[in-house]
């Protein structure tokens, strides 16, 4: 017999210190009833087989590269968030999702977690669907068909998507977008950094100004090169100008 889905929502907060912005992801426990719990089982489980099979082919990731729709991308031996490792093996100790205040968390994800027994061992498959603002259901701002006419209600909720983004298995992420991807896991450390001499080139542009180009050349440690990196090979400038960002 197969072994249960345990699902949970992926929680973005931002903290400013000292001006800097600083994003942390947290794992929140989502308590359904056991037919919603049977209903979404059978979902997630036919749309994760669709997208195995819909993408057969795997590409180890590039950010240089768009998958064709027959292809996906693949990151052996991925070092997943342990927040939501150990939410997936202990479920009942996670915090549960709370829809009840006035300010809505800011959901990334939500995932469903799987922990299959495979003699004395056992295995992990997560897969997660992404999660739009909008896709909560705010009390009083949506309507329900019931005995034909509509209502509102004074409860607020989640809707669940008919397509998931990334599946993780045998220590293995597998997605189609990385801007998809990155929302909810991150994919910051897989990018090649960029050399001194590409962040010069890139700085040389039309994109990119900068005020002092050799005292941030010389102060450019291992997370300021990885994000050059990750704007060289995204080619995000070829995509979209500085005002777009800007918005």
């Amino acid at each position: 017999m197969p072994a249960p889905y345990e699902f949970f929502v992926i929680i973005e907060q931002s903290t400013r210190t000292k001006g800097q912005l600083e994003k942390k992801r947290f794992v929140q426990y989502l308590p359904l009833d056991q037919a919603v719990s049977k209903e979404l089982e059978t979902s997630f489980t036919s749309m994760c087989n669709n997208f195995i099979t819909k993408s057969l082919i795997k590409v180890n990731f590039d950010g240089r590269y768009t998958p064709s729709g027959g292809e996906r991308f693949a990151i052996p031996k991925f070092s997943m968030n342990p927040n939501i490792v150990k939410a997936a093996k202990s479920p009942l100790t996670t915090p549960i999702l709370d829809l009840s205040n006035q300010s809505y968390p800011l959901i990334k994800a939500i995932i469903a977690t799987q922990v299959i027994q495979e003699g004395n061992s056992s295995k992990l498959r997560i897969i997660f669907q992404e999660f739009r603002t909008g896709s909560i259901i705010r009390r009083g701002r949506a309507l329900f068909h019931r005995n034909d006419t509509f209502q509102t209600s004074d409860q607020s909720g989640l809707a669940i998507s008919d397509k998931i983004d990334a599946v993780f298995e045998n220590g293995e992420l597998n997605f189609r977008s990385y801007y998809t991807a990155n929302r909810f896991v991150d994919l910051t450390p897989y990018f090649k950094e960029a050399t001194k001499l590409e962040i010069r080139d890139m700085l040389d542009g039309d994109n990119l100004v900068s005020d002092d180009l050799e005292t941030l050349l010389e102060n450019a440690d291992a997370v300021i090169s990885r994000k050059f990196g990750i704007i060289k090979q995204t080619q995000i400038l070829d995509k979209v100008t500085p005002e777009q960002i800007q918005k």
